[in-house]
């Protein structure tokens, strides 16, 4: 990002609308660094790079600092989250959603195939295993549903 002019340093922005003063970055956003040191940031890897899994909980006693931390890193990784509760009550989940809307259309696209559609749906399940059952979900709902796949990336 560009700096502000020379001689502005901590003044307001005149050009536009006279605004805080322009630091070069939004207000509270961390640097890729700190993102990459934070305790979190490899289970987030993790878990956006596992196929079987569609939620990831980090509890209770994770602090308003390290939910912003999870929010940041989420963004940056392709993944949803969602904060429940409030005050100390509150929690945050990440989540796979495209994964888990493909999930539930391939199995609704499954219940109105014909037998042997729905039955190569399922083994290709039983056979592959949980691992790769997202991608099976995603492959169903292009293939035989002609829908968009959202978790298989941009269509080229």
């Amino acid at each position: 990002l560009k700096g502000p002019p020379a001689g502005s340093a901590g003044q307001a922005c005149p050009s536009c609308c006279g605004s805080a003063p322009d630091r070069g970055a939004m207000a509270f956003q961390r640097s890729y660094n700190r993102l990459q040191s934070s305790p979190h940031w490899r289970a987030l890897e993790t878990f956006a790079g596992d196929g079987a899994r569609l939620e990831l909980s980090f509890g209770l006693r994770v602090t308003s600092a390290a939910r912003e931390d999870i929010r940041q890193i989420c963004k940056h990784l392709g993944l949803n989250f969602r904060c429940v509760g409030l005050g100390s009550q509150k929690r945050i989940v990440a989540l796979k959603l495209d994964a888990l809307r493909e999930r539930k259309r391939a199995e609704e696209l499954a219940e109105e195939a014909p037998k042997p559609a729905s039955g190569f749906f399922r083994g290709a399940l039983g056979l592959l295993g949980p691992g790769y059952a997202a991608k099976v979900n995603a492959l169903f709902v292009k293939s035989y549903g002609g829908e968009r796949a959202w978790s298989l990336g941009e269509e080229e």
